[in-house]
């Protein structure tokens, strides 16, 4: 077998260089910027060609203690198979990379333990700051804090909490389009959500606005926890049979309502004919189901960029009080053929 070749150490660059161990340090590790050590261009750039020469590679822990710094950001979402975190985790991703850092992302498919073991483990292990895509509770952020770990969570679940974060108007986005609904003639409107803290809000906000504008809040039309497809295709089951039916369904997110207009044509609904169907997030199949999704987009750029941005300031530990560290982002309707006018 051939020999393993040696690592290339400082040492080794520092004789081909003919300089101390200690100038190629400073050169390769960048510490002589506050100018008090003087090193000439000329030596810097015959440092770096003989490290060129030799293969040597920064040893990143090693830096890492030095500076304290890793150059790696971790994110914890709630589950991968969910499309919402995910097509917001590739803008962050790439966000993160043009700020000259890299992302490493953790699932916890909505486990909470999951959530305490991803974030003990990213704590534990150098990383510079987190980007929290779940609702992990005051207890965990607490822990964060604690550890003086930065951190920014991308999630409108914290109601009361004063915590760095960004997100989504979601009652901004269930107004818009329950008026779009409104305005087709609907005033028969149910609901499909779910009880995950991260859309729960936006039942309360379809109770709220219902409410305000003086339309009826139907029970039968309004299904709370649709964990799994076989509670939508029972929610239609239900409305079938009844003899007043609703006209227009909202749901809490597009997975929902992607499955709600599946199961509506089996239930004999034709949609948009009989039945308007609109969700909420904008997801990639939004645009790619039959009939194409109307729903509320989330601004996933401005989510990306803010969130990095605000972390990063937050890694540089300067003061909150010098800038907002609780951004709430407009949502905007995109209108598609899954909504009509109401039969008259």
């Amino acid at each position: 077998m051939p020999n393993k070749k040696a690592r290339v150490t400082i040492t080794d660059v520092a004789k081909a260089a003919n300089v101390s161990a200690t100038t190629v340090s400073r050169i390769l590790n960048e510490r002589d910027k506050d100018g008090k050590i003087k090193i000439s261009a000329q030596t810097k750039a015959l440092v770096l060609k003989k490290a060129e020469e030799l293969g040597y590679q920064l040893n990143p822990f090693a830096s890492a203690l030095r500076s304290k710094r890793t150059g790696l950001i971790g994110a914890i979402i709630r589950d991968i198979a969910d499309p919402f975190p995910v097509k917001l985790a590739k803008r962050v991703r790439r966000e993160v990379n043009a700020q000259g850092f890299e992302l490493l992302i953790g699932d916890t498919e909505y486990d909470e333990d999951a959530v305490e073991k991803q974030l003990n483990l990213m704590v534990n292990h150098l990383f510079d700051g987190l980007l929290i895509f779940t609702h992990s509770g005051e207890k965990l952020l607490g822990n964060l804090e604690k550890y003086s770990v930065p951190y920014v969570t991308l999630t409108g679940g914290y109601q009361s909490l004063e915590k760095p974060r960004v997100y989504t108007n979601d009652r901004e986005g269930i107004d818009m389009v329950l008026h779009h609904l409104l305005d087709l003639g609907h005033r028969n409107i149910g609901f499909i959500g779910r009880q995950d803290i991260s859309i729960k809000q936006r039942e309360i906000y379809f109770r709220e606005i219902m409410i305000q504008h003086g339309f009826p809040l139907v029970d039968r039309y309004i299904e709370t926890d649709a964990k799994s497809a076989a509670d939508i295709s029972n929610y239609f089951a239900t409305i079938s049979r009844l003899s007043t039916r609703p006209t227009a369904i909202l749901c809490a997110n597009d997975v929902i309502a992607i499955r709600a207009i599946n199961f509506a044509h089996q239930y004999g609904f034709k949609v948009p004919e009989d039945l308007s169907i609109a969700g909420f997030d904008d997801i990639d199949q939004a645009a790619e189901t039959s009939p194409a999704l109307t729903t509320v987009q989330q601004p996933y750029e401005e989510l990306a960029k803010q969130a990095v941005h605000l972390l990063i300031r937050l890694m540089n530990n300067l003061e909150p009080v010098l800038f907002k560290t609780d951004l709430l982002l407009s949502p905007r309707l995109v209108v598609r053929q899954s909504t009509g006018a109401a039969k008259a």
